[in-house]
């Protein structure tokens, strides 16, 4: 059985008087686990706030996955190509344009990632609803935010390899196999 009282005043105070008027109607009835209503709002509210902290720790874990992962693929394939890169710079090519190319071939997986998690998201999204708060399954701001900051982090794991490619001394790259 529960009770619950509406006061004026500060509500901890009220409750000698309500233990003694438990008491009087049944004196065998305990009066336990009291709490205001932002207690007992709070408690709710613990569970949905470790789930959300758990959430946010594996999505940002995903994300540096997912940023380092692009880096190692754009390093991997920009260091294949240091021949290329090199005869490129050693025709006139400007470091400028040659992170333009590097960054620029990185991008189109990328972004076909991003369709393929959105479609994926979309699907997915009807299920999730009724975990979600004040958002629908299908939110355009959320997705346009996820896709927003995934292309900023691969545009940042793809520029380090570019950068590094316009570094190149071009005499050394057409030496190297």
């Amino acid at each position: 059985m529960f009770l619950v009282i509406r006061t004026r005043g500060a509500p901890r105070s009220v409750l000698p008087a309500v233990r003694t008027a438990v008491q009087s109607i049944d004196a065998e009835q305990p009066v336990y686990a009291v709490s205001t209503i932002e207690e007992a709002f709070a408690a709710t509210q613990a569970t949905r706030r470790v789930s959300l902290l758990a959430l946010v720790t594996f999505s940002l874990f995903a994300l540096l996955l997912a940023v380092v992962g692009v880096y190692g693929v754009v390093a991997q394939a920009t260091s294949q190509r240091t021949r290329e890169i090199g005869v490129r710079m050693a025709l006139g090519a400007e470091r400028g344009q040659v992170r333009r190319l590097v960054v620029r071939q990185a991008m189109p997986p990328v972004l076909a990632g991003a369709v393929v998690g959105v479609a994926a998201a979309l699907g997915l999204g009807r299920l999730l609803a009724g975990l979600l708060f004040g958002v629908g399954g299908a939110d355009p701001l959320s997705f346009a935010g996820a896709v927003a900051i995934m292309l900023a982090a691969a545009l940042v794991a793809a520029y380090v390899p570019a950068r590094r490619a316009s570094r190149l001394d071009p005499v050394r790259a057409l030496r190297t196999d």
